[in-house]
């Protein structure tokens, strides 16, 4: 946990061990209000160093599509 500038009750230094943990999940810190980390999470999606495989789609409406490879 990297240290960061606070001026938290709790610091040490004026310093605080970060509590902000990038991942995939956006929705969070924008239902928060948290511009952030929002920040945070876009930066770290765009480092290249996650990838996603998507094994399976399907329609929410109507019947699912099976294509062959």
């Amino acid at each position: 946990m990297p240290l960061e500038h606070s001026t938290d009750a709790g610091n040490i230094g004026g310093f605080v061990h970060s509590h902000r943990f990038p991942a995939a999940n956006t929705a969070i810190p924008v239902a928060n209000e948290d511009a952030p980390q929002l920040q945070l999470t876009k930066d770290f999606l765009k480092k290249d160093i996650v990838s996603v495989d998507i094994l399976r789609c399907r329609r929410l409406a109507g019947p699912a599509v099976h294509r062959d490879r």
